[in-house]
């Protein structure tokens, strides 16, 4: 076993690279609403200069003004999330899906995907410690598909997840690709921060086999 799956500050290091890798889409959900609500004051704007709305009218698009800007206020709170344990336990079928959206980027710049099944079994898991472990993992797993080629996760019993790297299908896109470089996260580093959490990852060929936490995984009845 190696030091840094044991050194809380090298785990934090790692989180940092996936906060850091993550960031761009963290960014766009935070400034989205804004630039919305800087586009919709730029209209309204135009309209009182060209006289198709007079400054006595009831102002349109308050409340989807103040909606945006909530929005925004919701999403910059929700980076808090990152650093401290405030979320309840989330299903790691969610936590999943969230991790696929996060790494649109890295999805987009390669032309590959990740097709998440259904689950049977519900279990949840602590939401900050699993989404670490799950986007470190996923990194990887994207980054080691072959060229347009998809992951498909399922569900194997209610303790276990299975991710197989599959070729890309026969309608994939052939628009051109850019090179992909070294991944972020390393293969020691995305299985430190495994074990720190107590999920357990294998790789066997082109299956992922990952198990989380059992200690602290909660069924849910369905």
């Amino acid at each position: 076993m190696s030091a840094t799956a044991l050194d809380p500050l090298a785990i934090h290091g790692i989180q940092f690279k996936v906060l850091a890798h993550v960031f761009p889409v963290l960014r766009h959900d935070a400034l989205k609403p804004l630039s919305n609500a800087k586009l919709t004051i730029v209209l309204l704007e135009k309209a009182i200069a060209k006289g198709t709305l007079v400054a006595s009218d009831p102002p349109p698009f308050v409340g989807d003004l103040d909606t945006m800007l909530d929005d925004s206020v919701a999403a910059i709170r929700l980076l808090n999330n990152w650093f401290q344990d405030e979320s309840p336990p989330l299903s790691v079928h969610a936590i999943l899906q969230e991790c696929r959206r996060l790494a649109f980027s890295q999805l987009l710049l390669s032309g590959k995907k990740i097709q998440i099944d259904d689950f049977q079994h519900t279990v949840a898991v602590d939401h900050r410690s699993g989404r670490y472990v799950v986007m470190a993992w996923m990194i990887e797993a994207i980054h080691a598909l072959p060229p347009r080629g998809v992951l498909h996760v399922r569900q194997q019993g209610p303790d276990a997840i299975v991710a197989e790297a599959l070729p890309a299908p026969p309608d994939a896109t052939g628009r051109a690709l850019q090179p992909e470089g070294a991944p972020p996260i390393s293969h020691e580093d995305m299985q430190a921060i495994a074990h720190f959490y107590g999920w357990k990852i294998e790789r066997h060929s082109n299956i992922w086999l990952l198990s989380p936490p059992a200690a602290a995984a909660i069924q849910i009845a369905e």
